[in-house]
């Protein structure tokens, strides 16, 4: 059950700061020249991290997550095939 909660607040967690990195800020600023320098330049390097961080967060709560609807699986199909 706590892996359970873990993982669902990681995933919150993880696409609170998804939204916060990649749609409240802006990860790249604007470009007259479309040239990976300029790209480079305006890049806002805390959002990227932001971002990176919450991706990592949801998949390691999705992970666990997944996890425990197997351990879950795995338990209801033994106890079924008990009383057969």
């Amino acid at each position: 059950m706590l892996k359970s909660l873990t993982g669902t607040v990681s995933v919150v967690v993880g696409a609170g700061m998804v939204y916060i990195g990649a749609f409240t800020q802006e990860l790249f600023g604007a470009c007259s020249s479309e040239t990976l320098a300029c790209a480079l330049e305006t890049t806002h390097w805390d959002a990227v991290g932001i971002t990176i961080l919450g991706l990592i967060a949801i998949s390691f709560g999705g992970w666990l997550l997944w996890k425990q609807i197997y351990i879950a699986r795995v338990f209801a199909s033994a106890k079924m095939g008990r009383w057969k």
